[in-house]
């Protein structure tokens, strides 16, 4: 059987060399079930499940799908690693909305625990839709509480990864030395912690959530339109938007942060055909609150 043909049979879809479907007793959305044509394993398919499914339940639900009898291509099962996503970029962005789907709303979670700790609030528009919690999330080869974040295309919208970060009721913290990591490719990609159909011609963008988010805390900003673009790298590269007239940012007061300001600065030059802007650094302090030190923005005359 060719690839189109397995994805057909178990109402899943090709990503590279692997089908994603739904898992036995999943809805028809799901895509925690991998099959993977391997000349090598007994009946030439790996099966493995990210939601961690029994895999005898697994290869008797493939080889129901797939009209394997039961002494004919016996399906091997490729034994699960610490929570590892396929190599795939596109297998990783599956496996980065499965595991999106199922996090739930932050409220009343450690997420708002975790961002009233930092002095911030967290946007109601960004609840369920760009934010999530997950209890048990796999990060780092172990699990733990995290902050999920979606990650979506700037330019098309598209879902294209997430976003994590490990917390506990007083703050984050680190999992094997690690406190936040992206699943599925980010780059020309934001948490927009508002959606697309609420910015008009002002929006704030940052490298973190915590420190994006802080720009509320501006009286002049106050609850304008705000975008996470994850990285240095990103936000010296965010593109231009037709209709902003008004751009700021939010600078992660770090080594990486302060070395990036005069891109930041071409940044608003580019987005904004400015006339002029005022170079200024806003600054969020890691511990307990965020607070203003200036802001780095600019405007349209």
């Amino acid at each position: 059987m060719d690839l189109q043909t397995i994805a057909l049979a178990l109402g899943g879809e090709v990503y590279g060399r692997q089908i994603l479907a739904p898992g036995p007793g999943h809805s028809p959305r799901d895509r925690s079930l991998s099959v993977r044509p391997n000349p090598r394993a007994p009946g030439h398919l790996l099966v493995h499940s990210f939601a961690n499914d029994d895999w005898r339940a697994c290869r008797d639900h493939v080889r129901d799908r797939l009209g394997l009898a039961q002494g004919a291509g016996t399906l091997h099962h490729e034994a699960p690693g610490p929570s590892s996503p396929p190599a795939d970029t596109a297998a990783r962005t599956a496996n980065a909305l499965w595991l999106w789907g199922e996090a739930r709303d932050p409220r009343s979670t450690r997420v708002e625990a975790y961002l009233q700790h930092r002095g911030l609030i967290l946007p109601e528009e960004a609840a369920g839709t760009a934010i999530r919690y997950d209890n048990a999330h796999p990060f780092a080869g172990q699990r733990t509480s995290a902050m999920v974040a979606l990650v979506r295309d700037i330019r098309t919208n598209t879902r294209k990864a997430i976003h994590r970060t490990a917390i506990s009721w007083s703050g984050n913290w680190k999992v094997h030395g690690k406190d936040r990591l992206a699943l599925g490719p980010i780059a020309g990609g934001a948490v927009k912690l508002t959606p697309d159909e609420d910015v008009t011609t002002c929006l704030g963008i940052g490298e973190g959530i915590e420190s994006t988010l802080s720009l509320r805390l501006v009286p002049e900003f106050g609850p304008s339109p705000v975008w996470s673009l994850l990285t240095a790298s990103g936000v010296a590269h965010f593109p231009v938007l037709s209709g902003i007239e008004c751009l700021w940012i939010a600078v992660d007061h770090d080594e990486a942060g302060l070395r990036a300001r005069p891109a930041y600065s071409s940044v608003l030059s580019n987005a904004c055909d400015l006339a002029h802007f005022e170079p200024a650094l806003w600054r969020i302090e890691p511990q307990r609150s965020a607070r203003v030190s200036a802001p780095f923005k600019s405007s349209a005359d």
